[in-house]
């Protein structure tokens, strides 16, 4: 497995461009990966996290190890459960304001 790109561009990098184009904090970035060319990344976002499947280097790297794969559809089972926690924080909110 080789990963061929320009030199000093990465996930980190793009990540940082992206953020700043679209207006957001790096403090709220989130970055997952599985192998070695997430590493950076990991490493540098404030929410870090690694799937089931990730190399040992990349797991120890993240601060939350999801617990599915990428076979398992682990990304979208993180979103969804964030969209469910989302909605649960709104009506909660919603009760208080009553």
């Amino acid at each position: 497995y080789y990963d061929i790109t320009r030199a000093g561009v990465n996930k980190h990098t793009a990540m940082l461009e992206l953020a700043e184009l679209l207006n957001i904090p790096k403090e709220k970035v989130a970055g997952i990966g599985d192998n070695l060319n997430d590493l950076e990344l990991l490493q540098q976002v404030s929410w870090g996290i690694a799937m089931a499947n990730a190399k040992p280097e990349v797991q120890e790297a993240a601060p939350l190890i999801l617990n599915y794969s990428n076979a398992e559809d682990g990304v979208a089972r993180l979103i969804q459960a964030l969209q469910k926690a989302y909605r649960l924080q709104s009506l909660l909110e919603t009760e208080r304001e009553k």
